[in-house]
């Protein structure tokens, strides 16, 4: 068992912001030592013997996010390293996507010492921009890579599709009370009146609520809770984000919702630079009411290998050397297995791996449509959004997206199970992915599916085979349904309008194993997941073609 600490940023810290830094860094932190003893130690106060003794001991020690770097730490410093502890620190301190605190001039000596001694010679630091690591080659310090904020590693190119392009009805929106102009902030707030029907406003530190205060400007105030925001940007109150605050607006993000994050200093202009993170200058207000109604869409660019290859060392020497023993067991063929791992009853993830990455079934669901391609023609209908249709479509006349709630991307509201609001011998094609299985009227939904088509159309079906529940569906509509091959098959010929009906399905036991986990995709090896074996039908797929007249 190996030793680890964290310089938290929570603790006897008064920013809401680093609170959701750290939900990412304790979300890597578990995953990556599962079996390890973790320490917490306070980031902003002067380093106690205790916390210099865990220090010291441990096998590794992570800082995570914030502005902790300066190039003065002997005047200005957030972080309780000194010239008289920085030597005593171990192994050193691991950077985890840390930043630098506002644009400065050259790093003084003494913090040039400081930072030589107490960060890890050894491995690689992960920083929040480019900036902040040529900051650090200034000095010689070259074992650094640009990955952005851990917050914003999850905001990978599908989740960011989703996020709608056009303006909300309503907008939350922050202020930031160290950084005030009260006559531009003040503007700011009766734009937003004008532009939105209700302006949300939500305190991120303790000082923001007496300055909006101070402001004439009607705003529905959350509570200084993170739970408050993330109750807001769960609902189903149609949202944007704009505001001078980073991460409500990286929270926002992370929600898909619309943002607007209003550059105050380096922070979000650096990541704007470096990621194409929707950024404005505070300063640009005229051009906010424009960007506010014209549609655009999320258009953020993490470097996601870069990401990966750093997160991969610690997945390998947290597994290898976690001190959890193996046990061989003496039937023949059977390898030796981590008998712990096999008995731990927690998933790595209960949102299928989307607070970690992509869903592993999104690979094989891609693989579906890709190989079907050919039939993304003439007049689509797809179920939820237009993703796959925009991707893969040629000759496209039009496309329609169907969804039972009224949303930004939806063209058209109906009830598959009722019929209700479906259209008639319309479509050429349409892709149904992941549907199916959250109705619990399996029949009646695809003969409404196949009555929408024109006769000779194509029904792209795709559905759960081995996974876990989806929490979200289960508590608002219900969870019913799981397939294999010869299940789908039967239940699409029973339709009297289904000619033809071709079932497929991708999988094997290894992806099985780690999709039930919560495995994120970009974790798994493209061989393994490209083997198909049948007895392990993780997703399955079906091409169901509609009479002709």
């Amino acid at each position: 068992m190996q030793l680890v600490s964290i310089l938290d940023t929570t603790i006897c810290d008064n920013n809401l912001g680093n609170a959701i830094i750290m939900e990412s860094v304790d979300s890597f932190i578990e995953y990556a030592f599962p079996h390890d003893f973790l320490v917490r130690i306070p980031y902003l106060d002067s380093l106690g013997k205790e916390a210099i003794h865990y220090l010291e001991k441990s096998d590794y020690s992570f800082l995570g996010g914030t502005n902790a770097l300066s190039a003065d730490m002997v005047r200005y410093s957030q972080l309780g390293i000194t010239q008289e502890n920085c030597s005593k620190l171990g192994n050193g301190i691991t950077l985890m996507g840390v930043g630098w605190w506002q644009y400065q001039s050259e790093i003084s000596q003494d913090t040039a010492h400081i930072l030589r001694n107490a960060l890890a010679s050894t491995g690689t630091h992960s920083v929040r921009d480019e900036y902040t690591k040529n900051k650090l080659a200034s000095i010689g310090i070259m074992n650094v890579v640009n990955t952005g904020c851990p917050s914003l590693w999850n905001l990978h190119e599908e989740h960011c599709r989703s996020i709608p392009d056009n303006k909300a009805e309503n907008v939350l929106t922050t202020l930031t009370d160290y950084n005030q102009t009260q006559e531009q902030d003040q503007d700011l707030l009766q734009l937003l009146a004008k532009c939105y029907e209700k302006v949300f406003f939500w305190v991120q530190g303790p000082e923001d609520h007496q300055y909006v205060k101070s402001l004439d400007a009607e705003v529905e105030m959350l509570p200084p809770r993170l739970e408050s925001l993330d109750a807001l940007l769960q609902s189903s109150v149609d949202l944007d984000y704009v505001g001078t605050r980073l991460h409500a607006g990286i929270r926002a993000l992370q929600h898909k919702r619309r943002s607007m994050i209003l550059g105050i200093d380096n922070r979000a202009l650096e990541m704007a630079r470096d990621f194409q993170l929707p950024v404005l200058h505070r300063d640009s207000l005229d051009e906010l009411e424009e960007k506010i109604h014209t549609p655009f869409p999320c258009s953020i660019r993490m470097p996601h290998e870069t990401i990966e290859e750093w997160k991969s060392h610690f997945f390998q020497n947290g597994k290898k050397t976690s001190g959890q023993k193996t046990k061989s067991y003496g039937q023949p063929g059977l390898r030796k297995v981590n008998r712990a791992e096999l008995m731990r009853t927690t998933p790595i993830s209960r949102k299928f791996g989307v607070d970690l990455g992509t869903p592993i079934d999104r690979y094989y669901i891609e693989t579906f449509i890709s190989e079907n391609q050919a039939m993304i023609q003439g007049k689509i209908l797809e179920v939820e959004d237009d993703h796959y249709s925009k991707k893969y479509g040629g000759d496209v006349v039009s496309i329609d997206v169907l969804n039972v709630v009224n949303t930004p991307k939806s063209t058209i509201v109906g009830d598959l199970a009722s019929g209700e609001g479906i259209p008639i011998d319309q479509y050429d094609c349409i892709i149904c992915t992941q549907t199916i299985q959250v109705i619990f009227d399996i029949n009646k939904t695809l003969l409404h599916l196949m009555n929408a088509l024109t006769p000779g159309g194509k029904l792209l079906v795709s559905a759960s085979g081995i996974s876990q529940i989806s929490r979200f569906d289960y508590d608002r509509w219900g969870e019913y349904w799981r397939f294999t091959e010869m299940s789908l098959e039967k239940i699409s010929l029973q339709c009297s309008l289904c000619s033809k009906v071709q079932v497929k399905s991708y999988g094997n036991v290894a992806s099985a194993k780690a999709f039930l986990d919560g495995v994120p995709l970009e974790l798994m090896n493209k061989k393994v997941l490209d083997f198909n074996d049948d007895e392990y039908q993780l997703s399955v797929c079906a091409v169901l073609t509609r009479k002709s007249d």
